[in-house]
């Protein structure tokens, strides 16, 4: 990592994803967010390039957490987070299979996840019309159409 920008970036992954059980913290998480806004051509490869810096696949409260931290980028994030996103797939993958002796019960969670985070990143890619937060009011704007049965 080169910029300010992105060192900050990597603390705050950093902080989300920690292997403490509790959630990401929304400050931490939101400045994932506005990086992808601040650095719309290169900032959905920097959130997951920086996230696969944490190898979260290393515990299974970090994998979870990356998932949740994840979601809430690709729903508020910039659009190209979603776009560049689904190639990422296989990585999704790769924190659904962890696997440790010791578990805490978080597995049948990450496979869930992964795939409602697979599906969302599926139907984003065949209807880029619709904005990771699948906001129905923001689309029917585009449409130019107040008729629900348009839509």
């Amino acid at each position: 990592m080169t910029t300010v920008e992105e060192r900050e970036l990597q603390e705050h992954v950093s902080k989300a994803v920690n292997n403490t059980e509790t959630a990401p913290k929304q400050k931490h998480v939101r400045a994932c967010i506005l990086f992808t806004w601040d650095n719309p051509k290169y900032g959905a490869q920097s959130f997951w390039n920086t996230l696969k810096l944490q190898n979260p696949q290393a515990d299974e409260v970090q994998a979870f957490k990356s998932l949740v931290t994840l979601h809430k980028v690709l729903r508020d994030g910039h659009p190209t987070m979603l776009q560049q996103s689904y190639r990422e797939q296989n990585y999704l993958e790769v924190l659904a299979s962890y696997s440790q002796r010791v578990s805490r019960g978080y597995n049948p969670l990450l496979r869930a996840y992964v795939t409602f985070l697979k599906t969302k990143l599926t139907f984003h890619q065949a209807r880029p019309e619709f904005n990771g937060s699948m906001s129905y009011e923001e689309y029917l704007s585009l449409k130019k159409s107040s008729d629900p049965n348009e839509g």
